[in-house]
């Protein structure tokens, strides 16, 4: 799967682009997010209460559709014990 970002250049036009760096990157945090929240048991909207998120932000991230901001990984990282780099598939 290749995450695409969608960036408007003008009000007629957008252009989609791939990221590829950074497609590595939601690839793992997509698939470690879900790991973790189903080793717990926890449904979307479980964890999304658990962490005062929205379970349309978690669906979507578990997706690779949207790109979690830097507090939102740091949020997701303390609530599972785990580093925000082991999220980002940057640490083992």
């Amino acid at each position: 799967m290749v995450c695409c970002l969608r960036v408007s250049t003008n009000v007629e036009s957008q252009v989609f682009f791939p990221q590829l760096w950074l497609a590595g990157f939601m690839e793992i945090f997509a698939e470690r997010l879900k790991e973790l929240r189903t080793e717990k048991g926890l449904t979307i909207v479980q964890l999304a209460k658990n962490i005062n998120l929205s379970k349309s932000a978690l669906a979507y991230w578990e997706n690779c559709r949207r790109i979690p901001n830097a507090e939102a990984i740091i949020t997701s990282a303390k609530y599972f014990n785990v580093s925000s780099d082991y999220l980002l598939g940057l640490a083992d």
